[in-house]
């Protein structure tokens, strides 16, 4: 079962990849105890390694 936790609206000039620290600081002032956060394969490199050193969170 996949569970839909936040969103955040942006403009369309704005790259998901952009966007999703936005997301992810949202998800992680309300759920801080997530420990797998499922994404698209377009969501790599530094967002993965921060959202792993800045919360401990793996993006698979």
């Amino acid at each position: 079962m996949v569970l839909l936790l936040a969103v955040v609206v942006h403009s369309a000039g704005i790259q998901d990849r952009a966007g999703a620290w936005a997301l992810l600081i949202r998800l992680f002032l309300y759920f801080e105890s997530l420990k797998t956060i499922f994404v698209d394969g377009s969501y790599s490199g530094s967002l993965i390694n921060w959202a792993l050193s800045m919360f401990g969170w793996n993006m698979l």
